[in-house]
């Protein structure tokens, strides 16, 4: 289970990251842009929890 949390983590990590590097130019304030897709990951983020606890509930995975 700690190797899956690292994985999360780094791939968190990069995608912020990727978020962060790359930003089209346009009317948007940067910080406004780079706001949006840092609640996008933290969205997909917790959307992979909530269906990791469904399918461990679901086919008693983990227990």
């Amino acid at each position: 289970m700690s190797k899956l949390a690292v994985l999360l983590i780094f791939v968190a990590i990069v995608g912020i990251g990727f978020a962060f590097l790359y930003q089209p130019r346009g009317s948007q304030s940067r910080f406004q842009r780079i706001g949006q897709r840092v609640r996008v990951v933290a969205y997909a983020y917790v959307a992979a929890i909530v269906v990791s606890a469904v399918l461990r509930t679901v086919f008693g995975w983990g227990t």
